[in-house]
């Protein structure tokens, strides 16, 4: 008997329940559903914020300009190696065509290459790049040595990269450090932008024990 009267209680319990919901549509936006707390502040925090907040992750989106191509050509990604001003190592790092096939309403089309995007995750000293453009996407990765226990390593960018058929144009630098004679602590390079015969792109490239470019190289296809 006493079972009886818990279940038919259990069921009043319930229905008593289901009677006091109260269905009404969420007319909130889709920021306050996901955030009901309020606890990321999404008002108050900017492009630069986030890409501030992956950089400390070691990630760093970096795009090139290739220029105006006026036919199609042969586009090598390469990467040079470094010790001690010596070149040591060489790697393809991909090979594609200056042009690239798009549809539009299901009709096919070329067009000519115009930039190309490298995004870099570093660990100490080693960083892998996911190369991407309009026609591929691929992988690599760049590793250097570690000539003391205080070394770090940065990339830089060079400012200027119009293609010039069969030249080495170079893209961007891993290197790292080097030690502060006078004062006994590891510096880099102070400039944010490279070029060919700037001041700081000398002093990179004569003070850094450990450094590898990318550059791409325009050929006859």
């Amino acid at each position: 008997m006493k079972k009886y009267q818990l279940l038919f209680v259990l069921c009043l319990l319930t229905i008593q329940i289901s009677l006091g919901q109260e269905f009404k549509v969420d007319q909130r936006t889709q920021m306050e559903k996901e955030d009901p707390m309020k606890m990321h502040h999404p008002e108050e925090t900017s492009i630069l914020d986030l890409l501030e907040m992956i950089e400390v992750q070691g990630v760093r989106m970096n795009k090139f300009e290739f220029g105006k191509f006026d036919k199609e050509y042969k586009i090598l990604l390469l990467s040079d190696k470094y010790d001690n001003g010596k070149l040591i190592k060489t790697d393809t790092l991909s090979q594609f065509k200056s042009t690239y096939l798009y549809y539009e309403k299901e009709k096919p089309f070329y067009d000519f290459m115009d930039k190309i995007k490298i995004i870099t995750k570093d660990n100490e000293a080693k960083s892998e790049l996911f190369i991407k453009s309009y026609a591929f996407s691929t992988k690599a990765q760049i590793e250097l040595k570690r000539t003391n226990k205080n070394s770090f390593f940065n990339w830089r960018n060079y400012k200027n990269t119009d293609w010039k058929l069969n030249k080495k144009i170079p893209l961007m630098i891993f290197a790292s450090s080097w030690k502060d004679e006078k004062y006994g602590f590891d510096r880099f390079c102070g400039v944010t932008h490279l070029t060919d015969n700037g001041k700081g792109t000398k002093e990179l490239l004569e003070m850094s024990p450990s450094y590898a470019i990318i550059y791409y190289q325009v050929i006859e296809n």
